[in-house]
């Protein structure tokens, strides 16, 4: 057992593993599909952190000011009111898992091609 963060946990197993991202936790969990070259905008939330996890594609994470680009099974974690932007480099499927108060409406853009 490897906790990788304080809100994933890997376990591997004899017939492979699983990754543990939520236990007795109050979530919402979304799927994101991103359309090569399109992305979410810049933004944060004053009201909940997500948690990332890359199933196919790849695509660049923005956090603050730092960039990195993500491959399948990578993961990252945003907390409550940080910035942050996804762009895909490629049709992208991303696993978003929120903490916290969860409302569309807790959404402040920071750049003008909100993605409404």
């Amino acid at each position: 057992m490897q906790v990788i963060d304080n809100n994933l946990l890997f376990v591997a197993k004899k017939w492979g593993n699983f990754k543990q991202f939520n236990k007795n936790e109050h979530c919402t969990v979304k799927l994101l599909e991103i359309k090569k070259g399109e992305s979410i905008s810049y933004q944060y939330h004053n009201y909940r952190s997500e948690q990332w996890y890359v199933i196919s594609g790849r695509i660049v994470v923005t956090k603050g000011i730092e960039t990195s680009i993500m491959i399948p099974n990578m993961f990252t974690t945003i907390q409550v009111k940080e910035k942050h932007k996804i762009e895909a480099l490629d049709d992208s499927l991303v696993l978003e898992i929120s903490r916290g108060h969860f409302d569309e409406e807790d959404i402040v853009r920071l750049l003008p091609n909100a993605d409404k």
